[in-house]
Order: structure tokens, then C-alpha cells, then sequence
């Protein structure tokens, strides 16, 4: 069983960012456990730090491979096969010599479907910036009194905001509460024992 070192780390971190191997695998190349790894990700926080760096880059590198193979789906690509065809030499038959290439450019259409995704998502990704997100929140106290109370307080709040009256004592009574501004409760008041 291998010892913690700066070297191991690298070792590690080297094999993480190439995202060619499993945990276990890489674990069995440095010469440790499964467990080993976690106890050291959590014990040692420059050994965690670098695991989770390498994790990131792997994951960033993955994302940008994504990335160019769709948009190579979506403007289309020239594909080029090389065939090599070789003979014996006649002055040495082990020998092998190059007879022919041959070069065949194929050009790959656009992908109609990857087009109609990327489409698809961005117009789902403009219909959710419209829409306004409501944000429910959820009250826990510890007595029915003080619920009632939130909730009288509540609603006394939307009165003053619908009659576009000052926000009360303690308040700049010149500071009307703006209209428009009447936010409707989407959240409730709960009572927990």
C-alpha cells in the first residue's frame, strides 16, 4: 500500500483529467485503495482541493469536446478517407512500398435533428426568462397565536399596498408604497409542534 505523497497526487490528478479510467482503476495504478482515496480527500484538504480541480477540468474538457463535435453536427463537415495500399518490393520481397493512396472527400450534410434541438432549447430557454418565477416560502412557527398574527400582519400589509398609502408608523409617511408593488402570498404558514 503506497504512502501519501505530492507525486501520488499527481499521479492521480494526471489520470483524472485524462477520463480514460474508473476510480478503481486509477487506485489500483497508484497502488491504493478505494477507501484510501476518500479518507485522504476528506483528512487532507490539498489532496481534495486537487481532486476536485482535476474533476472540474475533466468535466470542462468533456463539455468543450460536447461542444465542437455538435457544432460540427450542426454546420456539417468534410469527412476524407485515406486508403494505402502496399506491395512487395522486387528488389527485396520482405519489404513492403507504397503502390497507391488513394483520397475519397465525402461531404456530411448538416444534422436536421441536432439544428431542431439546439432550436428547441433555446426557445424553452426564452419562454422560461418571460415567465416570472415565484418564489413560495414556507413559515414554520411554534403556536397558532403567532400564525394568526403573521397572517393579520400579512394582509394588512396588501391593504396598504392597494390603497397606496404610507407603510405605516416608524416609516417616511411622504414614501408611498409604489403600485404594482403587491405581492400576492404564494407561500403558507405552518404550525409545528
Amino acid at each position: 500500500m503506497a504512502k501519501y505523497s505530492e507525486a501520488i497526487t499527481e499521479r492521480i490528478v494526471q489520470l483524472i483529467e485524462e477520463d480514460m479510467y474508473t476510480l478503481s482503476e486509477i487506485c489500483k495504478a497508484v497502488g491504493i485503495n478505494r477507501k484510501t482515496l476518500y479518507q485522504w480527500r476528506t483528512t487532507k484538504p490539498e489532496f481534495g482541493e486537487a481532486i476536485d480541480e482535476a474533476m472540474r477540468n475533466r468535466d470542462e474538457m468533456l463539455l468543450l469536446t460536447a461542444r465542437m463535435s455538435l457544432k460540427k453536427k450542426l454546420e456539417g463537415y468534410t469527412l476524407v478517407e485515406e486508403k494505402l495500399i502496399y506491395e512487395p518490393s522486387k528488389s527485396n520481397p520482405t519489404e513492403m512500398i507504397l503502390k497507391k493512396k488513394i483520397v475519397k472527400k465525402k461531404e456530411v450534410a448538416p444534422d436536421n435533428r441536432a439544428i431542431k434541438m439546439v432550436i428547441e432549447r433555446a426557445e424553452k430557454n426564452e419562454v422560461a426568462e418571460e415567465k416570472p418565477r415565484e418564489n413560495p416560502f414556507v413559515v414554520n412557527v411554534i403556536d397558532r397565536e403567532t400564525k394568526q398574527d403573521l397572517e393579520e400582519l400579512w394582509e394588512r400589509r396588501n391593504e396598504i399596498a392597494e390603497r397606496n398609502l404610507p407603510a405605516g408608523k416608524g416609516c417616511n409617511k411622504n414614501a408611498p408604497v409604489s403600485p404594482g408593488m403587491q405581492p400576492e402570498r404564494t407561500g403558507t404558514i405552518k404550525v409545528t409542534q
